[in-house]
C-alpha cells in the first residue's frame, strides 16, 4: 500500500504547482484503473456508512473502469495484471448473472498480461545479469506471479476450470521484508480492535504462496483419473505430511491472538485444504490416526473459531471472497457429521451448521456467490435433515446439482442431481469421493 500511495502522489495530475516535466500516468505500483477499482471496492464495503454515495457511484465507477481497459492494456506494465484482477473482483459485486462470466474473463486477461507479455515476463534472471533490470524489479515480478498463482488456484477450484498457470518451481517465492512486517495494521474503521498490530504482510504473503502450492497438489489429486487406490492413498499421506510441515514451520503467531485479517484467512485456507484432502475419506478407509473424519471435524472446528474471530474483529460482511468456499467446506463437514454415525454431539453440529448459514448470509450482502452458496446449504439441510426445525431453514436453491456438493466444495449450477434423502447417504458419500464440480461459478 505504501508503494501505491507513493506512486499515486507521483502520478497525480492535479497539483498546486505546475509540473516541470511530464507526469507519468502509471507505474508498476499505480494506475488509474487500479485506483478506481480500489475506490469501487471501498465504496461498496462502506455502503452502510455512505448509502447515497454507494447508490450513485455503483454503476458510474464500473462504467468508468470499463472505459479505461483499452488504454490500460495497450501498453501493459506490472500494475496492469493487478488492476485487471481487481476489476474482475469488482464484477462479482454486481447483481447481474453475467458478471460471473465476465469476471472470470477479465481475470484471464490479468493472467495473460501478467505472464505472457514482454514487459511483465517472469523468466527475467538473464535481464538482471545483464543489468537491464534490478533485483528489486525481479522481486516485483515474482510477487505479481505469486499473486496471480494464488488467485488462479482459488478460481480454478470455485469455477471448476483448469488452472491457467503451470506449476513451476523456478519462480522465487515472495521475499520476506521485516520492515514491511512491522508496519502496523490500520483498520478502515477507527474502532477496529486489530488496529496497531504488526501487519506481517510480507510473511503472510510468503507462507500463503507456499500453502497455495500444496492446495494445488490437493486439487490435482482430487481430479486425478488414477484408478489405483493405493497410489492415491500414498499421495494423500505424503501431502498430509507436507501440510503438517507447513503448519510446523510457519513462524507466524496464533491468528486468534494476532487477528489481522490476512493471517486469519490464511489459516482458514490451511484448514480448508485439510478438508479438501481428507473429505473423500470421511467414510472410506485411510490408515491414519486420528481418522480422516476426525481430522475433518477438527479442521471445521478451527475454521469456526477463526470465523468468529474475524466477524468479531473485522465483520464478515467485509471479508474477501476467499472466505466463501471456507464456509461452504465447513458446512459440508457439519452435514456429513449429522447424517453419519458420528460420535460427535449432534446438537453441537446442528448449531454449527446454523452458524455456517448465518456466516454465509452475512457475506451474501457483499458477494453474489455467497447468496448462491447460502441457498445451496439451506437446500441441502432441508433435503438431508427434514426433521430439523430452525430459523435458518427455508429458501431452497431449486434442484441441487452434482457440482453443488462436489469434491472441491463449490457452489453449483449444472450437472446431474445429487441423490437425496437419508437412505442414499452411502451413495452420496461415494459420489463426494470421486466427483469434482465442473460448472461452479467463480467466487473472486
Amino acid at each position: 500500500m505504501s508503494a501505491f500511495f507513493r506512486d499515486m502522489e507521483l502520478c497525480n495530475l492535479v497539483t498546486r504547482k505546475p509540473a516541470l516535466q511530464p507526469v507519468p500516468q502509471r507505474t508498476s505500483n499505480y494506475s488509474p484503473l487500479l485506483h478506481n477499482c480500489a475506490l469501487r471496492l471501498g465504496v461498496h464495503f462502506n455502503r452502510d456508512v455512505w448509502p447515497e454515495l454507494a447508490d450513485a457511484m455503483d454503476g458510474l465507477i464500473s462504467k468508468h473502469c470499463a472505459s479505461m481497459l483499452i488504454e490500460e492494456t495497450d501498453d501493459p506494465n506490472l500494475s496492469t495484471p493487478k488492476a485487471l484482477a481487481l476489476y474482475a473482483a469488482c464484477l462479482n459485486l454486481r447483481n447481474e448473472e453475467s458478471a460471473q462470466k465476465s469476471g472470470y474473463i477479465h481475470f484471464g486477461m490479468a493472467f495473460a498480461y501478467g505472464v505472457d507479455t514482454d514487459d511483465c515476463i517472469l523468466q527475467c534472471g538473464h535481464l538482471v545479469e545483464s543489468g537491464q533490470i534490478t533485483p528489486q524489479d525481479q522481486a516485483l515480478r515474482s510477487s505479481s506471479y505469486w499473486t496471480l498463482f494464488q488467485q488462479d488456484v482459488l478460481r480454478a477450484i470455485c469455477a471448476g476450470r483448469p488452472f491457467m498457470l503451470r506449476a513451476t518451481s523456478d519462480i522465487h517465492l515472495p521475499l520476506i521484508h521485516p520492515d514491511a512486517d512491522q508496519e502496523p495494521w490500520i483498520s478502515p474503521f477507527p474502532s477496529g480492535s486489530a488496529n496497531g498490530y504488526s501487519s506481517l504482510r510480507s510473511s503472510v504473503f510468503h507462507w500463503s504462496a507456499r500453502l497455495a502450492c500444496l492446495l494445488r497438489q490437493v486439487v490435482d489429486i482430487a481430479l486425478s483419473t488414477d484408478n489405483e487406490g493405493t497410489n492415491r492413498d500414498l499421495r494423500v499421506s505424503d501431502l498430509l505430511a507436507d501440510l503438517d510441515a507447513w503448519q510446523r514451520d510457519q513462524p507466524l503467531p496464533d491468528p486468534k491472538s494476532h487477528p489481522v485479517p490476512h493471517l486469519l484467512v490464511m489459516h482458514m485456507l490451511y484448514h480448508l485444504t485439510y478438508i479438501y484432502l481428507l473429505r473423500p475419506y470421511f467414510r472410506a478407509p485411510l490408515e491414519i490416526v486420528p481418522s480422516a473424519a476426525q481430522r475433518c471435524e477438527l479442521a471445521a472446528d478451527e475454521i469456526l473459531e477463526l470465523l468468529r474471530t474475524f466477524d468479531r474483529t473485522h465483520g464478515l460482511r467485509n471479508a474477501v471472497a476467499s472466505v466463501i468456499p471456507v464456509i461452504f467446506g465447513m458446512a459440508t463437514i457439519r452435514l456429513l457429521v449429522l447424517v453419519s454415525n458420528s460420535t460427535s454431539s449432534m446438537t453441537d453440529s446442528a448449531n454449527s451448521l446454523d452458524e455456517c448459514i448465518g456466516f454465509m448470509d452475512t457475506l451474501a450482502h457483499t458477494w453474489i456467490e455467497a447468496r448462491q452458496g447460502l441457498m445451496v446449504i439451506k437446500h441441502l439441510k432441508n433435503e438431508w435433515l427434514p426433521y430439523t426445525n430452525s430459523n435458518s431453514a427455508g429458501g431452497g436453491a431449486g434442484d441441487t446439482s452434482s457440482s453443488a456438493f462436489g469434491t472441491l466444495g463449490g457452489v453449483g449450477d449444472g450437472g446431474g442431481d445429487i441423490p437425496g434423502g437419508m437412505v442414499d447417504i452411502e451413495e452420496i458419500l461415494q459420489w463426494i469421493s470421486v466427483n469434482g464440480g465442473n460448472s461452479v461459478p467463480q467466487l473472486f
